[in-house]
């Protein structure tokens, strides 16, 4: 088969070999379909072109007829119907069978009677411990559970074949059974139901009576936890799909709930709970707003442990921190008491060592008192008390410098902030008018091409707007003197900006050293940070400075006599 194909050859040939053999022949050639769908994967696209030919070619209804035959008389036995039960439900779960009405609502349904009465064989076979046929492959209780699972596939697949099996008469039968086959029967009406929901509501009164007995009688009289806890799921579950089956449960089978309690305690305590609530409320609605209620208050409950537990978990794991921060307060507190202490201390020894010096130096006053003469005692009062004025205008005369320096101090401060604004500004702006024009000139930029084209325009303009009573000679040297006097004005230009600049940098530096003069700190300050400061690179004022050091040096170190006639008129005035 290649890809380009739509149709598989070898379904062809089986659909007319299928069509001219005998009924016993038929099961044979079906069977040769399942070798073909298993040659493939379930998802390939030769997989699917399989499907749809068998589809197209009608092979699943003669499996459906084929369904109906007595296998006793056919080589393979109930093995060969199994297989094509299997060919069948693979087919239909991945195909779309609603194209053909009379497939989906009669042979199909027809199908699911005939898979319950294979179903019934199989639990006669083994009831009665008969020996499987010698051609057959599998034990009659694997092909039992394939079946079941057949079935539950095609039912999941096909929800609305739900009523067909619930309504089965063979499904009674194979409740009526043991533990193994009853409970596989047990879990396929269950999965009918959870498909179908509608399904119970349209199963017949007396076979829904009839199924209920054997369900409820399992579930008292058996001995096995498993059939009643699956009894117990399907009751629940049937409860949950049909309302009106509760009250008929409750009128029907009365004393139930206490037949119940014999099956606490096996595992199953959830089931026969939910169970017992259904009974107990008389309707599932009712049962499950009850047990929403006791879903609710458990959530409830949990949630809050769980809140509490965080809050504790979070409180533990806060309380260390909160320790260690309030050790470190305390201890912070009791830092700053002891520095206050100290402060205190330090205070009263200054002022005790205040009140001692002052104490020596009346102490010290009074003995100058003592020596001096008893006449020169007014003289000497006298002159301690202008001593004392002194010091006082002294100490009032700095603190107003002082103040009035602050005062000049922030001035400046505010200036030099002000200039070094002004000076960023026409830095800014005159790197903004370089760019502007760098751009300019960039888009002035012309190639080669438009440079050709705009001297032609010229020229054409030249000859068309031609100058009368004007050489070109005397053309050539008016524009050579205006090219001359362009560049001396470029020239003058650059000199002027130079000496612009020159002059900035001048006032720059000048205003630098003012704010470093009127930073100085004082002599008891001064380090040799600020002596750095005040110091010049430059080589000439270095060699002034030292000549007029030296200059100095030797005014101080002459007598006295020699210093009259350097000075000048004003300084010997204020010497008088």
């Amino acid at each position: 088969m290649t890809d380009n194909e739509d149709e598989n050859k070898e379904v062809i040939e089986i659909a007319v070999l299928v069509a001219e053999a005998a009924n016993s022949e038929i099961p044979g050639l079906l069977l040769r379909l399942k070798d073909l769908l298993e040659r493939y994967p379930n998802e390939s696209r030769e997989q699917r072109i399989l499907r749809r030919s068998i589809w197209k070619y009608d092979l699943l209804s003669w499996c459906a007829i084929a369904l109906k035959y007595d296998y006793s008389k056919i080589r393979g036995g109930l093995e060969v119907a199994v297989s094509i039960a299997g060919i069948l439900c693979g087919c239909c779960c991945n195909l779309d069978i609603t194209e053909s009405q009379e497939f989906s609502h009669s042979t199909l349904p027809s199908a699911i009677q005939s898979y319950m009465r294979i179903l019934r064989q199989f639990q006669q076979r083994i009831n009665d411990n008969l020996k499987k046929p010698p051609l057959q492959s599998k034990t009659d209780a694997e092909l039992t559970e394939e079946l079941f699972h057949i079935l539950t596939m095609l039912i999941t697949s096909h929800p609305y074949l739900c009523p067909t099996l619930l309504n089965s008469n063979d499904l009674l039968r194979l409740a009526m059974d043991e533990e193994r086959i009853f409970l596989q029967t047990i879990s396929l009406v269950q999965r009918c139901v959870r498909v179908n929901r509608n399904a119970v509501s349209q199963i017949t009164q007396g076979n829904l009576q009839a199924f209920l007995d054997e369900v409820i009688f399992k579930l008292t009289a058996s001995e096995d936890k498993e059939i009643a806890r699956a009894s117990a799921r399907l009751i629940t579950t049937m409860s949950d799909a049909h309302n009106q089956l509760v009250p008929f449960i409750v009128t029907r089978y009365k004393g139930l709930k206490v037949i119940l309690g014999k099956w606490n305690g096996h595992g199953f305590d959830r089931e026969l709970s939910h169970l017992i609530a259904v009974l107990d409320a008389g309707s599932a609605q009712t049962a499950n707003h009850i047990r929403q209620r006791k879903a609710a208050i458990t959530i409830w409950a949990y949630y809050k442990g769980w809140r509490t537990r965080s809050q504790l978990k979070k409180f533990k794991q806060a309380l260390p921190v909160l320790q260690q921060n309030f050790r470190k307060k305390r201890e912070q507190r009791q830092n700053k008491d002891e520095e206050k202490r100290c402060a205190r201390m330090q205070e009263s020894e200054d002022q005790l060592e205040r009140r001692r010096s002052f104490r020596k130096k009346r102490e010290e006053q009074l003995h100058s008192l003592e020596i001096v003469p008893a006449g020169k005692v007014t003289n000497y009062i006298k002159s301690e008390e202008s001593k004392a004025a002194v010091i006082i205008q002294a100490h009032w005369k700095a603190f107003r410098q002082r103040k009035v320096y602050r005062n000049k101090q922030a001035t400046q401060q505010r200036c030099a902030a002000a200039t070094v604004i002004q000076k960023e500004v026409r830095k800014f702006l005159k790197k903004k008018k370089m760019s502007r024009l760098s751009s300019i000139k960039d888009e002035s930029m012309v190639d080669e091409d438009r440079r050709k084209h705009y001297l032609q325009e010229i020229e054409r303009w030249q000859t068309v707007n031609k100058r009368v009573g004007v050489s070109r000679q005397e053309a050539e040297k008016i524009h050579k003197m205006a090219q001359e006097k362009l560049v001396l004005y470029f020239q003058r230009n650059f000199l002027a900006e130079r000496e612009k600049q020159r002059t900035e940098g001048l006032l720059a530096r000048i205003h630098t050293e003012q704010e470093i003069l009127n930073h100085l700190p004082t002599l008891g300050e001064a380090d040799t940070n600020f002596i750095e400061q005040l110091s010049c690179n430059s080589g000439v004022i270095q060699h002034a400075a030292l000549l007029e050091h030296n200059k100095q040096m030797r005014y101080m170190t002459q007598p006295w006599w020699k210093q009259l006639n350097d000075g000048n008129d004003e300084t010997l005035l204020d010497g008088w």
